[in-house]
């Protein structure tokens, strides 16, 4: 395998977020980036030619920071927020008139705010991880929706909904699975930090701290029974301290996993998901990693640095660090899905410290203050 060699870097600052960024999400075409922040909206940018990202669509009804956002096909993008909801928005509607109104489709209205959302590889289901009462204890449970709703909502269709029929309005999706019980909080010492799918469904995962136990794990749930609504594990320990997030390459060959320990661990997830390579030269817990559309690279940040380490997935050498040329330090990254672009949103308040990598590079004057940047690159083979 060729290891590659960063060329030129081109960055594209996307100004319009009032503080700091949340999550970035590129639709499959590439085409369109989708952002959110705790300024409790989200948008819409094109990041085309040269300068700065263009807005094109902001994305306002929720009523606290929004955590998370995702695009169920080219026209839904879904977002999570802090306000105990899951919104799904009509993307087209909102790119034609550059706001929110009459783009919000369905909403999830939930009895915590979610801890993490993820779509199904097939598109037809969402994920949702949150804390519920059951049996009158605090637990951490998973809830799959019918995202399939969702688009016939945006198509005009009627559907039926916990409150009758609707058409043109946004709908109200009940879960149509649930598992009420993945862990007692209390009792377990259990933490969970992010949930996702399998890269074919049939699995779910999550990352997980103990807070009894001085080590991460990953927890992996099969989901193939649909009749079966408990819970049925496989755990690996994964990191020292806490498993922070995780990753799924292009055709699902290989995971990355980011811990508090400041490693991240590059797995083969059709060797009986073994850890084979690991990545330990960031200096703080890694807070995102994230493959390149060709899964020869990952990425990888951490708190506190403005800097992104890349990876050559095969060896596990290093390609650079990337510059995120921002005076901030980044909370989540995701690749092009066409090519080599990589976006990062940077999260800030206004009594946030300059991350401490961009303080001491005294070549950079100018940093930027954008909430959300994208890193165009281009490598050659060495």
């Amino acid at each position: 395998e060729e290891m590659l060699k960063l060329g030129d870097v081109t960055s594209h600052e996307c100004f319009g977020h009032r503080s700091g960024g949340k999550s970035v999400a590129w639709n499959s075409q590439g085409t369109k980036l989708a952002s959110c922040s705790s300024d409790k909206t989200a948008k819409i940018w094109s990041v085309v030619g040269e300068g700065k990202g263009r807005e094109v669509a902001n994305l306002s009804g929720h009523v606290a920071s929004v955590e998370q956002i995702l695009w169920s096909t080219e026209d839904i993008l879904i977002t999570s927020s802090q306000d105990k909801t899951v919104r799904l928005w009509d993307a087209r509607v909102a790119c034609d008139t550059g706001t929110s109104s009459s783009c919000s489709v369905a909403r999830i209205s939930l009895p915590s705010a979610p801890i993490h959302i993820d779509l199904h590889p097939n598109g037809t289901a969402l994920a949702v991880l949150l804390m519920e009462e059951h049996q009158q204890k605090q637990n951490f449970a998973l809830r799959i929706y019918d995202i399939r709703k969702a688009n016939l909502a945006a198509s005009g269709t009627a559907i039926s909904t916990s409150t009758g029929s609707s058409t043109g309005s946004t709908a109200n999706l009940q879960p149509v699975r649930t598992y009420s019980s993945l862990y007692p909080k209390s009792s377990s010492g259990e933490q969970l930090n992010q949930g996702k799918f399998s890269p074919f469904g049939y699995h779910y995962i999550t990352a997980s701290k103990n807070t009894n136990e001085s080590y991460g794990k990953l927890h992996i749930m099969d989901l193939s029974d649909e009749t079966n609504h408990t819970s049925t594990f496989y755990t690996l320990v994964a990191h020292g301290g806490s498993t922070n997030c995780f990753s799924f390459s292009s055709g699902g060959r290989y995971m990355a996993t980011g811990g508090s320990d400041s490693i991240v661990g590059i797995w083969d997830v059709m060797e009986s998901m073994t850890c084979v390579r690991t990545v330990d030269r960031l200096p703080k817990p890694i807070q995102s990693v994230a493959f390149s559309h060709d899964s020869k690279i990952v990425a990888s940040c951490c708190i506190e640095e403005s800097k992104i380490d890349l990876t050559h997935v095969e060896t596990g050498d290093k390609i650079c660090d990337l510059d995120t040329f921002s005076k901030y330090s980044p909370v989540d990254i995701a690749w092009n899905p066409k090519g080599y672009a990589l976006a990062v949103a940077c999260y800030f308040s206004p009594d946030q410290k300059v991350s401490s990598y961009a303080a001491r590079n005294t070549a950079m004057q100018q940093p930027s203050s954008a909430a959300v940047t994208v890193l165009k690159c281009s490598f050659s083979k060495c």
